[in-house]
């Protein structure tokens, strides 16, 4: 298919097993909770594509953005009994996504820890959404696709930058939209599709609420629910979705648990590359959203932890500098991507699997204040570099020695 990158080269062609989920009781009066359903998908028969809208042009060498947000466990391979390596995931379909407008929302990092933020409120710039979705049939005429994203600031007043949008009607605070015309992807046969939407590098806020206008689902299909592990520090959106009422306000008509498979790609203040071409290829991190299948079939699954480093930055600006600590992922690429403050010295980053590190400094004209235009660093991580400082001497084999014979 033009415009479309396979991930698995295995078609689907073995008959997919679905099975409904427990339905819930019924929080109030006027609202319920719409059955979620659950589809077996034979291990030898699961294909994952990434597809882009049809008629897109990419200019050449071109390169993806670091993940600011990523829903990685989406479905995992079920570990024992006569189905198992069978993947299991999760999926929701109301019948009208066609007809409505059904919103996610995702806090991203940066900006503030805590809501409501002052303005202006450009925290991360965005560049790319996917949105997986799974048919258990062919698709019914060609699957279309409309992303509108709206802010928020945190404020729950009309009068505000970006208010909630449950307070709110319209598109009083719609930061961008993919256009009237649903971006169209073609027929699809059964399978798993991230359906991805470029975006022309647009500031965002800290709070999204991104909708989701889907044509061509079969009425076995729909969007893949997913969770964690959420921004760029780990912390997960709030794991429940809402539809857009005939008053044109996001409510909790429809309601359901979990979050949306959506990947956000784009950039904080800095982008740091680390180049790991010195390491093997098993050891080379591998494209997250697919972190619990064998997607190079060399038979062992790719595992997050390949993409997950410890982070540590230094902040000097006080009398007794101190260093913080957290855990972020790097992309396939081993790119990352983070909030910056001018107060921060340096950032060390250590990967989870075989403890080693690389350091970025503070340039000497201060990071980039601008997210569509980041200070933008590499480093090379090297075996026997234990410490990250670029060299390999006493103090990493110290490091070696006195570590030995613990685990990850």
């Amino acid at each position: 298919m033009k415009g479309s990158t396979l991930l698995s080269a295995v078609a689907l062609t073995t008959m997919l097993v679905i099975t409904a989920g427990a339905q819930k009781s019924v929080p109030s009066t006027g609202l319920h909770e719409v059955d979620v359903r659950t589809a077996v998908i034979p291990e030898n028969a699961l294909s994952v594509q990434k597809i882009y809208p049809q008629n897109i042009f990419f200019p050449a060498g071109s390169a993806a953005d670091p993940y600011i947000y990523l829903c990685a466990n989406w479905g995992y391979p079920i570990p024992t009994g006569t189905g198992a390596g069978d993947v299991s995931l999760t999926y929701f379909n109301p019948g009208d996504f066609a007809t409505n407008e059904y919103a996610d929302d995702i806090i991203l990092a940066g900006g503030s820890t805590f809501l409501p933020l002052a303005h202006p409120n450009s925290t991360a710039c965005l560049s790319e959404v996917t949105v997986g979705i799974y048919l258990g049939a062919a698709s019914v005429g060609d699957v279309t696709l409309r992303i509108r994203i709206y802010g928020w600031d945190g404020s729950i007043a009309t009068t505000s930058q970006y208010p909630d949008p449950l307070n709110v009607t319209g598109d009083a605070n719609l930061i961008w939209d993919s256009g009237a015309t649903p971006l169209n992807y073609g027929p699809l046969q059964p399978g798993i599709y991230l359906l991805t939407v470029p975006v022309p590098n647009v500031p965002v806020s800290k709070a999204l609420y991104i909708s989701t206008i889907l044509g061509g689902m079969p009425t076995t299909g729909g969007l893949i629910i997913a969770h964690g592990p959420g921004n760029v520090y780990l912390m997960p959106s709030r794991g429940d979705f809402r539809r857009k009422s005939p008053s044109a306000r996001f409510t909790f008509v429809t309601a359901t648990q979990g979050s949306f498979l959506i990947n956000l790609r784009g950039k904080y203040n800095f982008v740091g590359q680390v180049d790991m071409s010195a390491l093997s290829v098993r050891a080379q991190p591998k494209n997250p959203v697919l972190q619990w299948f064998d997607e190079d079939n060399d038979g062992v699954e790719e595992a997050l932890r390949r993409n997950l480093v410890d982070v540590e930055v230094v902040n000097d600006s006080g009398v007794q500098p101190f260093t913080s600590r957290f855990t972020t992922y790097l992309d396939e690429n081993g790119r990352f991507t983070l909030p910056v403050s001018g107060a921060i010295a340096s950032i060390k980053v250590r990967r989870w699997d075989n403890g080693l590190a690389v350091a970025f400094s503070r340039p000497a004209g201060g990071w980039s204040a601008d997210v569509c235009d980041p200070t933008t660093e590499s480093a090379s991580m090297t075996f026997g570099d234990v410490n990250g400082d670029g060299i390999i001497d006493d103090a990493d084999l110290l490091s070696v020695l006195f570590g030995f014979g613990s685990g990850e």
